[in-house]
Parts: C-alpha cells; sequence; structure tokens
C-alpha cells in the first residue's frame, strides 16, 4: 500500500509537466547498507561512550545506543576506510542519477507510522528487518548519498496513516532555469 499511494503520488509531478521514470544506482545497496552502518557506529560510538563506561549512566542507555556502541567496539581502522570508500562510490553512483534526472523522489520509509508501543517494526512485508533502523533504509541511504533531500506529503493509507516522498537534488547545483521553472510551477 506505501508503494501503491507514493507511485499514485507521482501523477503530481507529471501533471505540472515532469517526465517520472524510475531510476536506481548502478551499486550493490546492501554494500552501501553495510557502509552506512560501519559509519554510523563509529560515529555514534564516541558520544556514547563515556556514559555507557560508568555503571550508574549505562542503565539509561537503551538497546539501539548499546547496538552502536557494540559494533563500533568491533571495527578496524581498515573497516572505517573500507566503507568511506564505498560511501564515496555510493555517492558517485546516485550523483550519476543526475546526469538523466534533474531531481529523484524516494519513500521516506517502508511502511506507514506504526503502534507507538513497537519500539521499531521488527518486519516488512513479510522481511525480517535485521537492526532497528532499517525500517528507514530508504533515508539512510539518501544519507550516505551526501544529497540534499525534502520530505514532503504523499498521501495517506485506507486507515488514513500519512505517508511521505523524499524529493533530492543534485548537490551544490543551482540553476537559474530551474529556479525559474519551480517559481513559476509553485506561485512564487
Amino acid at each position: 500500500e506505501v508503494l501503491a499511494v507514493c507511485r499514485a503520488s507521482l501523477g503530481r509531478f507529471a501533471a505540472i509537466g515532469c517526465t517520472v521514470g524510475e531510476a536506481l544506482p548502478a551499486f550493490d545497496i546492501e554494500r552501501a547498507w553495510q557502509a552506512f552502518m560501519t559509519l554510523r557506529a563509529w560515529q555514534s560510538a564516541a558520544p556514547l561512550a563515556d556514559i555507557a563506561r560508568d555503571p550508574a549512566k549505562r542503565a539509561q542507555v537503551n538497546a539501539q545506543a548499546l547496538f552502536e556502541l557494540d559494533l563500533a567496539s568491533r571495527l578496524s581502522p581498515s573497516d572505517i576506510q573500507t566503507a568511506s570508500a564505498v560511501r564515496a562510490g555510493w555517492s558517485a553512483a546516485f550523483g550519476r542519477l543526475f546526469e538523466q534526472f534533474d531531481v529523484l523522489v524516494a519513500l521516506t520509509a517502508q511502511l506507514f507510522p506504526f503502534d507507538i508501543a513497537q519500539t521499531w517494526p521488527t518486519e516488512i512485508a513479510g522481511k525480517q528487518m535485521r537492526t532497528y533502523h532499517e525500517w528507514m533504509k530508504g533515508v539512510c541511504l539518501v544519507t550516505l548519498a551526501g544529497t540534499p533531500s525534502l520530505a514532503v506529503p504523499a498521501g495517506f493509507s485506507r486507515t488514513g496513516l500519512p505517508i511521505g516522498l523524499q524529493i533530492i537534488a543534485p548537490n551544490h547545483q543551482r540553476s537559474e532555469e530551474h529556479t525559474s521553472e519551480l517559481q513559476s510551477h509553485s506561485g512564487i
């Protein structure tokens, strides 16, 4: 249903004159995901490490933070360097899509909002989530690409739950032509 709602919302882009097509970076998505996981753990560990070492404070650290700390504790400098190289390759592959497209549009999440009592989704459409943040894989991989992204509403499920799209732009590009086009379509 998420895909159906989001695909239907693409009609709004077509209605203002955009050509809509499917695109996917020419890169191993699982490899990019593993690089994201490595770099996130590495970057998250430093601020959490002192807290987690203090027995009085460790009890206040949630399972997700402990997951990041555990993963980071097993990383070597070589792991960080490899993940950084993968990130560069992913970013380049993602960037090559902008040779064909002015902007990219992707889901903000793979599922509609879930029950607040649930810490995170453990399964989506029959697929087990391996980590607490895999349900956000779409936004995580856009973050890994280092491109600017704007989340906008896409629509609602049959039960009234919202879902959004990310409008993703290339880095460091400003086109007066595109700015004028956007202003004429948006009434700015």
